[in-house]
């Protein structure tokens, strides 16, 4: 019982990480980094972007529309060829698809 709690506290961790604070960290790493070494040494762009919290709102306003739009695209357009191509590689997919191809041929009959 307390091994299952474990390994689920250990899940909620890894998606909790990997999906939301790695993100969030990463942005802000970006915000940063992008700022001190690009803008701050940029004149144009520093009379553009004063503060980093301009530079922040424009990125937020340009980032935020266009991670949406790679998104929607990637689950409408790729997401069936990675679901595919994992399910070549795993066995499990193997055995549960030729399964399937059984019962579909055993139901034409």
């Amino acid at each position: 019982m307390k091994t299952n709690w474990f390994k689920r506290r250990w899940f909620d961790f890894r998606m909790g990480h990997g999906t939301y604070l790695s993100f969030l960290l990463s942005f802000t790493n970006f915000l940063l980094i992008s700022y001190n070494f690009l803008i701050t040494q940029v004149p144009f762009l520093n009379e553009l972007f004063p503060s980093i919290v301009e530079f922040t709102v424009v990125g937020a306003v340009v980032y935020i529309p266009l991670a949406t739009y790679i998104g929607h695209w990637h689950n409408t357009k790729q997401l069936g060829v990675d679901v595919m191509v994992q399910a070549d590689k795993n066995p499990y997919y193997q055995i549960l698809i030729e399964k399937l191809d059984r019962i579909e041929q055993e139901l034409k009959k």
